[in-house]
Protein backbone atom coordinates (compact mmCIF):
# COMPACT_ATOMS: atom_id res chain seq x y z
CA UNK A 1 0.00 0.00 0.00
CA UNK A 2 1.36 3.41 -0.97
CA UNK A 3 1.78 6.30 1.46
CA UNK A 4 -1.06 8.23 -0.17
CA UNK A 5 -3.38 5.21 0.17
CA UNK A 6 -2.49 4.87 3.86
CA UNK A 7 -3.27 8.54 4.47
CA UNK A 8 -6.59 8.15 2.66
CA UNK A 9 -7.51 5.14 4.80
CA UNK A 10 -6.46 6.98 7.96
CA UNK A 11 -8.87 9.80 7.13
CA UNK A 12 -11.70 7.65 5.77
CA UNK A 13 -11.69 4.63 8.03
CA UNK A 14 -14.27 1.86 7.50
CA UNK A 15 -16.24 3.33 10.41
CA UNK A 16 -16.25 6.82 8.86
CA UNK A 17 -17.31 5.39 5.51
CA UNK A 18 -20.18 3.47 7.09
CA UNK A 19 -21.35 6.61 8.88
CA UNK A 20 -21.41 8.50 5.59
CA UNK A 21 -23.31 5.68 3.87
CA UNK A 22 -25.91 5.57 6.65
CA UNK A 23 -26.89 9.22 6.16
CA UNK A 24 -30.68 9.51 5.95
CA UNK A 25 -30.94 12.64 3.84
CA UNK A 26 -28.33 11.72 1.24
CA UNK A 27 -27.19 14.53 -1.07
CA UNK A 28 -25.69 14.33 -4.53
CA UNK A 29 -22.40 15.62 -3.11
CA UNK A 30 -22.28 12.91 -0.47
CA UNK A 31 -23.25 10.17 -2.92
CA UNK A 32 -20.45 11.26 -5.22
CA UNK A 33 -17.93 11.33 -2.35
CA UNK A 34 -18.84 7.80 -1.33
CA UNK A 35 -18.58 6.60 -4.94
CA UNK A 36 -15.11 8.14 -5.19
CA UNK A 37 -13.92 6.64 -1.91
CA UNK A 38 -15.14 3.17 -2.96
CA UNK A 39 -13.78 3.38 -6.51
CA UNK A 40 -11.36 0.51 -7.07
CA UNK A 41 -10.73 -2.60 -9.11
CA UNK A 42 -11.98 -5.29 -9.80
CA UNK A 43 -14.55 -4.34 -12.47
CA UNK A 44 -17.60 -2.38 -11.26
CA UNK A 45 -21.08 -3.79 -10.78
CA UNK A 46 -23.57 -3.64 -13.62
CA UNK A 47 -24.93 -0.21 -12.67
CA UNK A 48 -21.51 1.43 -12.74
CA UNK A 49 -19.95 1.78 -16.17
CA UNK A 50 -16.26 1.21 -16.73
CA UNK A 51 -15.88 4.79 -17.98
CA UNK A 52 -17.53 6.25 -14.89
CA UNK A 53 -15.24 4.14 -12.73
CA UNK A 54 -12.24 5.66 -14.51
CA UNK A 55 -13.50 9.14 -13.70
CA UNK A 56 -14.09 8.20 -10.05
CA UNK A 57 -10.63 6.65 -9.74
CA UNK A 58 -9.09 9.78 -11.27
CA UNK A 59 -10.79 11.91 -8.63
CA UNK A 60 -9.75 9.51 -5.87
CA UNK A 61 -6.12 9.61 -7.05
CA UNK A 62 -6.23 13.42 -7.00
CA UNK A 63 -7.57 13.48 -3.45
CA UNK A 64 -4.89 11.05 -2.33
CA UNK A 65 -2.25 13.34 -3.85
CA UNK A 66 -3.67 16.45 -2.16
CA UNK A 67 -3.93 14.79 1.25
CA UNK A 68 -0.38 13.43 0.97
CA UNK A 69 0.94 16.93 0.28
CA UNK A 70 -1.01 18.27 3.24
CA UNK A 71 0.37 15.53 5.48
CA UNK A 72 3.93 16.22 4.33
CA UNK A 73 3.90 19.84 5.57
CA UNK A 74 1.98 19.11 8.77
CA UNK A 75 -1.38 20.46 7.66
CA UNK A 76 -3.12 17.39 9.13
CA UNK A 77 -1.31 17.63 12.48
CA UNK A 78 -2.41 19.13 15.77
CA UNK A 79 -5.72 20.75 16.63
CA UNK A 80 -6.02 22.54 13.28
CA UNK A 81 -5.24 19.29 11.48
CA UNK A 82 -7.93 17.48 13.46
CA UNK A 83 -10.40 20.21 12.53
CA UNK A 84 -9.52 19.81 8.84
CA UNK A 85 -9.88 16.02 9.02
CA UNK A 86 -13.25 16.46 10.74
CA UNK A 87 -14.42 18.54 7.76
CA UNK A 88 -13.23 15.83 5.37
CA UNK A 89 -15.12 13.21 7.34
CA UNK A 90 -18.23 15.31 7.84
CA UNK A 91 -21.45 15.17 5.84
CA UNK A 92 -21.59 18.86 4.95
CA UNK A 93 -20.59 19.36 1.31
CA UNK A 94 -19.35 22.93 1.68
CA UNK A 95 -17.13 22.06 4.65
CA UNK A 96 -15.75 19.01 2.86
CA UNK A 97 -14.82 20.97 -0.27
CA UNK A 98 -13.24 23.77 1.79
CA UNK A 99 -10.94 21.19 3.40
CA UNK A 100 -10.11 19.64 0.01
CA UNK A 101 -9.41 23.15 -1.32
CA UNK A 102 -6.84 23.76 1.41
CA UNK A 103 -5.07 20.49 0.62
CA UNK A 104 -5.25 21.14 -3.13
CA UNK A 105 -3.69 24.60 -2.70
CA UNK A 106 -0.91 23.10 -0.60
CA UNK A 107 -0.18 20.49 -3.28
CA UNK A 108 -0.29 23.04 -6.12
CA UNK A 109 2.18 25.37 -4.43
CA UNK A 110 4.56 22.62 -3.35
CA UNK A 111 4.42 20.24 -6.33
CA UNK A 112 3.34 22.26 -9.35
CA UNK A 113 5.11 25.52 -8.51
CA UNK A 114 7.97 23.86 -6.60
CA UNK A 115 7.78 26.28 -3.69
CA UNK A 116 8.65 25.69 -0.06
CA UNK A 117 5.37 25.55 1.85
CA UNK A 118 4.75 25.76 5.58
CA UNK A 119 1.52 25.75 7.52
CA UNK A 120 -0.47 28.12 9.71
CA UNK A 121 1.40 31.47 9.71
CA UNK A 122 0.11 34.38 11.78
CA UNK A 123 -1.82 37.17 10.08
CA UNK A 124 -3.49 40.40 11.18
CA UNK A 125 -3.92 40.59 14.95
CA UNK A 126 -2.44 37.11 15.33
CA UNK A 127 -5.17 35.48 13.24
CA UNK A 128 -4.20 32.07 11.90
CA UNK A 129 -3.78 31.83 8.13
CA UNK A 130 -3.61 28.67 6.02
CA UNK A 131 -0.20 28.54 4.34
CA UNK A 132 3.18 30.26 4.18
CA UNK A 133 5.24 30.15 0.97
CA UNK A 134 8.93 30.93 0.44
CA UNK A 135 10.02 32.43 -2.90
CA UNK A 136 13.31 34.15 -3.73
CA UNK A 137 14.05 34.85 -0.09
CA UNK A 138 10.61 36.36 0.59
CA UNK A 139 7.64 35.01 2.52
CA UNK A 140 4.08 35.01 1.19
CA UNK A 141 0.99 34.43 3.30
CA UNK A 142 -1.75 32.38 1.65
CA UNK A 143 -5.37 32.19 2.71
CA UNK A 144 -7.61 29.63 0.98
CA UNK A 145 -11.33 30.18 0.41
CA UNK A 146 -13.71 27.77 -1.28
CA UNK A 147 -16.94 29.50 -2.36
CA UNK A 148 -19.56 26.80 -2.85
CA UNK A 149 -22.41 26.43 -5.32
CA UNK A 150 -24.79 23.50 -5.61
CA UNK A 151 -24.46 21.36 -8.74
CA UNK A 152 -27.77 22.58 -10.19
CA UNK A 153 -27.25 26.26 -9.33
CA UNK A 154 -28.03 28.73 -12.10
CA UNK A 155 -25.38 31.22 -13.11
CA UNK A 156 -26.11 34.70 -11.79
CA UNK A 157 -23.29 37.10 -12.63
CA UNK A 158 -23.98 39.75 -10.01
CA UNK A 159 -24.70 37.38 -7.13
CA UNK A 160 -21.78 35.10 -8.05
CA UNK A 161 -19.44 38.09 -8.10
CA UNK A 162 -20.70 39.16 -4.67
CA UNK A 163 -19.90 35.72 -3.25
CA UNK A 164 -16.32 35.97 -4.53
CA UNK A 165 -16.04 39.52 -3.18
CA UNK A 166 -17.08 38.25 0.23
CA UNK A 167 -14.11 35.88 0.17
CA UNK A 168 -11.83 38.80 -0.64
CA UNK A 169 -13.29 40.92 2.17
CA UNK A 170 -12.81 38.13 4.71
CA UNK A 171 -9.25 37.45 3.60
CA UNK A 172 -8.35 41.15 3.65
CA UNK A 173 -9.43 41.29 7.30
CA UNK A 174 -7.13 38.36 8.09
CA UNK A 175 -4.01 39.63 6.29
CA UNK A 176 -1.42 41.91 7.91
CA UNK A 177 -0.59 45.09 5.97
CA UNK A 178 3.19 44.67 6.01
CA UNK A 179 3.20 41.18 4.43
CA UNK A 180 3.00 39.67 0.96
CA UNK A 181 -0.54 38.26 0.82
CA UNK A 182 -2.23 35.97 -1.71
CA UNK A 183 -5.84 34.81 -1.67
CA UNK A 184 -6.44 31.38 -3.18
CA UNK A 185 -9.98 30.77 -4.44
CA UNK A 186 -10.91 27.16 -5.14
CA UNK A 187 -14.56 27.57 -6.16
CA UNK A 188 -17.12 24.79 -6.46
CA UNK A 189 -18.73 26.58 -9.38
CA UNK A 190 -21.29 25.27 -11.91
CA UNK A 191 -18.96 26.00 -14.85
CA UNK A 192 -15.23 26.39 -15.48
CA UNK A 193 -14.19 29.96 -14.69
CA UNK A 194 -11.05 29.62 -16.79
CA UNK A 195 -13.37 29.68 -19.81
CA UNK A 196 -16.01 31.98 -18.29
CA UNK A 197 -14.14 34.73 -16.44
CA UNK A 198 -16.96 37.28 -16.28
CA UNK A 199 -17.78 36.72 -12.55
CA UNK A 200 -14.12 37.27 -11.64
CA UNK A 201 -13.76 40.34 -13.84
CA UNK A 202 -16.91 41.87 -12.37
CA UNK A 203 -15.91 41.00 -8.81
CA UNK A 204 -12.39 42.43 -8.93
CA UNK A 205 -12.16 44.80 -11.89
CA UNK A 206 -14.98 46.14 -14.07
CA UNK A 207 -18.68 45.70 -14.68
CA UNK A 208 -19.97 45.72 -18.24
CA UNK A 209 -23.18 47.47 -19.22
CA UNK A 210 -24.93 49.15 -22.13
CA UNK A 211 -24.31 52.89 -22.48
CA UNK A 212 -26.95 54.93 -24.27
CA UNK A 213 -26.81 58.71 -24.71
CA UNK A 214 -30.34 60.14 -24.70
CA UNK A 215 -31.87 63.54 -25.46
CA UNK A 216 -33.70 64.34 -22.22
CA UNK A 217 -36.34 66.36 -24.03
CA UNK A 218 -37.27 63.91 -26.75
CA UNK A 219 -36.07 60.79 -24.92
CA UNK A 220 -34.56 59.59 -28.16
CA UNK A 221 -31.05 58.21 -28.49
CA UNK A 222 -28.44 60.67 -29.75
CA UNK A 223 -26.06 57.92 -30.80
CA UNK A 224 -26.14 54.11 -31.05
CA UNK A 225 -25.83 52.16 -27.83
CA UNK A 226 -22.46 50.67 -26.94
CA UNK A 227 -20.87 48.34 -24.42
CA UNK A 228 -19.23 50.30 -21.62
CA UNK A 229 -17.39 49.36 -18.44
CA UNK A 230 -17.36 50.84 -14.94
CA UNK A 231 -14.50 50.26 -12.48
CA UNK A 232 -16.80 48.84 -9.80
CA UNK A 233 -14.69 45.80 -8.93
CA UNK A 234 -12.96 45.54 -5.57
CA UNK A 235 -9.49 46.25 -6.96
CA UNK A 236 -10.41 49.21 -9.20
CA UNK A 237 -13.24 51.30 -7.77
CA UNK A 238 -12.27 54.94 -8.18
CA UNK A 239 -13.19 57.97 -6.13
CA UNK A 240 -15.83 59.16 -8.59
CA UNK A 241 -17.96 56.10 -7.96
CA UNK A 242 -20.28 56.50 -4.99
CA UNK A 243 -19.98 53.00 -3.60
CA UNK A 244 -18.79 51.61 -0.30
CA UNK A 245 -15.42 50.31 -1.44
CA UNK A 246 -13.48 53.41 -0.38
CA UNK A 247 -12.20 54.67 2.90
CA UNK A 248 -13.05 58.22 4.02
CA UNK A 249 -9.93 59.49 2.22
CA UNK A 250 -11.21 57.88 -1.05
CA UNK A 251 -8.33 55.42 -1.24
CA UNK A 252 -9.09 51.81 -2.32
CA UNK A 253 -9.79 49.07 0.16
CA UNK A 254 -8.48 45.51 -0.10
CA UNK A 255 -4.92 46.73 -0.70
CA UNK A 256 -3.56 44.07 1.66
CA UNK A 257 -4.32 41.40 -0.97
CA UNK A 258 -1.61 41.34 -3.63
CA UNK A 259 -3.36 38.87 -5.92
CA UNK A 260 -6.21 36.40 -6.17
CA UNK A 261 -5.33 32.94 -7.49
CA UNK A 262 -8.19 30.82 -8.82
CA UNK A 263 -7.59 27.06 -8.94
CA UNK A 264 -9.93 24.68 -10.74
CA UNK A 265 -9.95 20.96 -11.44
CA UNK A 266 -10.94 19.41 -14.74
CA UNK A 267 -10.84 15.93 -16.23
CA UNK A 268 -8.12 15.44 -18.84
CA UNK A 269 -8.31 12.43 -21.10
CA UNK A 270 -5.83 10.60 -23.29
CA UNK A 271 -6.26 7.45 -25.34
CA UNK A 272 -5.17 5.35 -22.38
CA UNK A 273 -6.13 7.27 -19.24
CA UNK A 274 -8.31 9.81 -17.48
CA UNK A 275 -6.76 12.10 -14.87
CA UNK A 276 -7.41 15.31 -12.96
CA UNK A 277 -5.66 18.39 -14.31
CA UNK A 278 -5.83 22.01 -13.20
CA UNK A 279 -6.52 25.49 -14.49
CA UNK A 280 -4.93 28.46 -12.75
CA UNK A 281 -5.90 32.13 -13.08
CA UNK A 282 -4.07 34.94 -11.29
CA UNK A 283 -5.78 38.31 -10.86
CA UNK A 284 -3.31 40.95 -9.68
CA UNK A 285 -4.29 43.92 -7.54
CA UNK A 286 -2.90 47.12 -9.14
CA UNK A 287 -3.35 49.01 -5.86
CA UNK A 288 -1.75 46.40 -3.60
CA UNK A 289 0.57 47.60 -0.86
CA UNK A 290 2.81 44.61 -1.62
CA UNK A 291 2.35 43.56 -5.29
CA UNK A 292 2.93 39.91 -6.13
CA UNK A 293 5.57 38.99 -8.69
CA UNK A 294 4.26 37.53 -11.94
CA UNK A 295 7.26 35.20 -11.98
CA UNK A 296 5.77 33.01 -9.26
CA UNK A 297 2.94 31.97 -11.60
CA UNK A 298 4.66 31.88 -15.00
CA UNK A 299 2.56 28.98 -16.30
CA UNK A 300 -0.76 30.54 -15.29
CA UNK A 301 -3.03 32.95 -17.13
CA UNK A 302 -2.59 36.29 -15.33
CA UNK A 303 -4.50 39.55 -15.35
CA UNK A 304 -1.85 42.27 -15.04
CA UNK A 305 -1.62 46.04 -15.31
CA UNK A 306 -0.48 47.23 -18.75
CA UNK A 307 -0.16 51.02 -18.90
CA UNK A 308 -3.54 52.24 -17.60
CA UNK A 309 -5.62 49.07 -17.94
CA UNK A 310 -5.73 45.42 -16.90
CA UNK A 311 -4.94 42.76 -19.47
CA UNK A 312 -4.87 38.95 -19.60
CA UNK A 313 -1.64 37.21 -20.53
CA UNK A 314 -3.57 34.23 -21.91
Amino acid sequence: MSTSERIMRHIFTPHVLEQLKSTKNMTDHLNFRIDVLEASDPPPPDDLSVTRLQYLKAKKAAWETYFSAAQAIGLLDGKEGNDLIAKLRGKDGAHFYSAVAECLSCWYLASKLRLQVETKPKGRGGKMLDLLVQYNGEQFNVEVKAPFWEEDAELHLTEDSKKMNKCLKNANEQFAKECNNILFLVPKYPTILFHFRDPLIQAFYVEEGIALLMDIKTMKPIEPSRIATRPTGSFLRNATYKGNFFKPDKSPRYTRVGAVVVLEEFYNTTQSSIFIDHYCLVLHNPHAIRPISQNIFTNCAQCIKVNDHMEWTA
